[in-house]
């Protein structure tokens, strides 16, 4: 689990499949339940903003418990796994 996000790290999820209920309701966080490797390009503690295209930036504390920092190699080994 993060505590915060920093600029330039990476960041997935690692959780359920499902939206946790304080995210936005449209699905425009929805990109993060990927579990692959997003970079943090903006961070203010939870508020974060990760490398999507149009991505805006998110307070993260709901589910936050799912984040990890990870390497942008981990989706290679996980591809490799599957």
């Amino acid at each position: 689990m993060v505590t915060e996000f920093k600029v330039g790290h990476w960041y997935r999820w690692t959780g359920p499949k499902e939206r946790p209920h304080r995210w936005n309701s449209y699905g425009e966080m929805d990109f993060m339940l990927d579990g692959k490797p997003h970079r943090c390009e903006v961070s203010d503690g939870y508020f974060a903003q990760l490398s999507v295209p149009l991505s805006r930036t998110w307070f993260w504390e709901s589910g936050i418990e799912y984040i990890v920092e990870c390497n942008p190699t981990d989706q290679l080994e996980l591809d490799f796994q599957l």
